[in-house]
């Protein structure tokens, strides 16, 4: 495991350290940002599973000693032959998927999250399988080993990535991910969102419990910003453009910019603190929205607790549903969001009226 740790070298701000082959390693860095960087991509490093022990037979021994006999280079006739079906192993997919997620310079925490995904398949599938045999029935147990709808959709979306890279590498013919039924995020098939009273409640508690986080929930009210965008949003996104919140590539799910609307409630909600510099979401925030939830009277831990149930993503759902139930275009509110107008339909139309969305949006 990497940790990153503040340094006492007079030159570097900023430590690294980890262990490989048994012996404790450092690297130094000037800014926390570079640390993180490099610690996201040497996780992946260490994280890959150990490379599989396979016997060697009799006959591939007498093949090798055969090749060397004549002189011929083994690895040359390997790259000659190509890439094919039958010639790639489990454990060597997960490495060509691990280094294509780190070219794409994905965050380090989904890094560390898919490779922990992929630690857990090789307990059910053994890492010297050749992929093309491996069937969609042996990765059931994994997918739909969990509990919550939206643990099975992120452990299914995970293995079919690992999957499809192989089909575009032409190791394998399909994905057998494919043939496994999606899984709706919510187990009745519909979003849950909140109503205009516990939405005026949430806010309210917000401003008088813990005001320091009115900045990050205005943004999920009546910006629509998902959690991990939150995560990642400065207080310079607010200042980029007249009337607008600029959510980056980098922090963004699908790796797009996209620009959301400074609406009058999200304005009041930034203006709380006005001048700030850094990121929006506050360090201990995970704390704070527990003390938050708890207040207003939902579950504010994950172990549960007392209260109403917290819904996952209601904050979104709700800003998706009232934004297009008030504004009435499709093509504005997809923009916002940032996703396509057919999930638009299919899961946030005609769920609440005009008049709550007024509401919502602070209209009378």
């Amino acid at each position: 495991m990497v940790r990153i740790l503040k340094s006492k070298h007079p030159r570097y701000a900023y430590e690294a350290g980890w262990r490989e082959g048994g012996v404790a390693r450092r690297k130094f860095f000037r800014t926390r940002r570079e640390a993180e960087d490099w610690a996201g991509r040497k996780k992946a490093e260490l994280l890959l599973l150990a490379p599989v022990e396979r016997g060697v037979s009799a006959e591939e021994l007498a093949a090798v000693m055969e090749a060397r006999r004549r002189g011929l280079d083994l690895g040359e006739l390997v790259r000659r032959a190509g890439v094919g079906l039958g010639t790639v192993t489990l454990v060597e997919l997960i490495e060509r998927r691990l280094a294509e997620v780190v070219q794409a310079r994905r965050r380090p925490r989904y890094l560390a999250s898919l490779t922990g995904l992929f630690r857990r398949l090789v307990e059910v599938v053994p890492g010297d399988r050749m992929v093309d045999s491996i069937a969609a029935g042996e990765l059931a147990g994994l997918v739909f080993g969990y509990t919550a709808a939206g643990s099975v959709a992120r452990v299914r979306a995970g293995l079919s990535g690992l999957f499809a890279c192989g089909v575009r590498q032409k190791v394998l013919r399909e994905n057998p991910v494919e043939a496994l039924p999606r899984v709706s995020p919510d187990r009745d098939g519909e979003v849950s969102i909140l109503t205009v009273e516990e939405m005026e409640e949430l806010w309210a508690v917000c401003l008088e419990v813990v005001p320091v986080l009115a900045p990050s929930l205005g943004l999920a009210l009546w910006g629509g910003l998902r959690p991990a965008e939150i995560a990642g949003a400065r207080w310079t996104d607010a200042r980029r453009g007249p009337g607008v919140f600029f959510v980056g590539g980098l922090t963004s799910k699908t790796r797009q910019r996209r620009l959301v609307t400074l609406t009058d409630p999200l304005v009041r909600a930034l203006e709380r603190r006005e001048g700030a510099v850094g990121k929006i979401l506050p360090r201990n925030y995970r704390r704070l929205w527990d003390e938050l939830r708890r207040a207003a009277g939902w579950q504010g831990t994950r172990d549960g607790g007392p209260g109403r149930p917290w819904r996952r993503n209601v904050l979104r759902h709700s800003f998706v549903s009232y934004h297009l139930a008030w504004f009435q275009d499709a093509g504005r509110t997809a923009l916002e969001a940032g996703h396509s107008q057919t999930v638009l339909f299919r899961h946030y139309r005609d769920l609440v009226s005009r008049a709550e969305a007024g509401r919502w949006w602070g209209e009378k």
